[in-house]
Formats: C-alpha cells, structure tokens, sequence
C-alpha cells in the first residue's frame, strides 16, 4: 500500500524517512557506524549510498531528476541464516509502503558474512527521484 500524502509527515531527509517508517513497524534500525558490534537480532542498516546528478543539458534534451540511493544492509544473526530470506521479503514489503517516494531498484545482492558483527546480510537498493531545479 503506498504512503498517503495526507497522513505521512516526511522527515528532514529521505534517509530519515526510511528510519522513521521501518521503525514505525517494530523493525530494528541503525545507522552504519565504525562498529556496530554483535548483531543479536533481525536488523537493518541504511546507508545514503550517494547520487546520479542527471540534472542538465544531454544533446538536446533536459533531464529534470536526480537519483538518490539508499542501501538497505539487511541482517540476521549467524545462526539464524534460515531467517534471513523471509525477513528480506518483510522488509521488502515494509518499503513498498513508501512508494512512489523510493523506488525498489529490485536488485538483492548475494548474502555475505560479516565476521565483526557475526551477522549475515544482504543489500537492496532504492532510489528517490528528486526534481533538479533549473527545470
């Protein structure tokens, strides 16, 4: 179910957006910090992962957005892989919500490892278009 404008109160950032509506549902979110040590339940880390500047003249014809990306570092403990597929599908289904305000890029990349937060993760990433100005 997408957002309804007249009820969803946007934050001073997208970033922020993401945070606020995935805690709104129970999930557990951090921002990405040096150590963020033992992952010990299902979480989500989100990344501003930087943007595609379009905005501008390209031979002719004017391109009115810019792409911002977020990265979802979505993650389960060590022992709890089993868990990491259906929590990604929940997340997945949380950030619809949050359409057309990011778009899911539908990339879901391989699961990894991380020894330091003896966590497995995948990554998805979405994409708020943002009007550029001058158009």
């Amino acid at each position: 179910m997408p957002i309804d404008p007249t009820s969803f109160e946007p934050e001073d950032s997208r970033w922020a957006d993401i945070f606020a509506h995935l805690k709104s549902k129970g999930v557990n979110v951090k921002s990405p910090t040096r150590n963020l040590g033992i992952i010990d339940k299902p979480t989500v880390i989100i990344l501003f992962d930087g943007a595609v500047v379009h905005g501008g003249d390209y031979g002719g014809y004017g391109v009115s957005t810019d792409d911002y990306r977020y990265t979802l570092d979505i993650c389960v403990p060590e022992s709890k892989y089993s868990t990491l597929e259906p929590f990604v599908v929940q997340i997945r289904e949380f950030m619809k919500e949050l359409y057309p305000m990011f778009v899911d890029e539908r990339n879901i990349s391989s699961s990894f490892y991380d020894d330091s937060m003896k966590a497995h993760y995948v990554e998805c990433t979405y994409i708020n278009h943002r009007k550029y100005n001058n158009y």
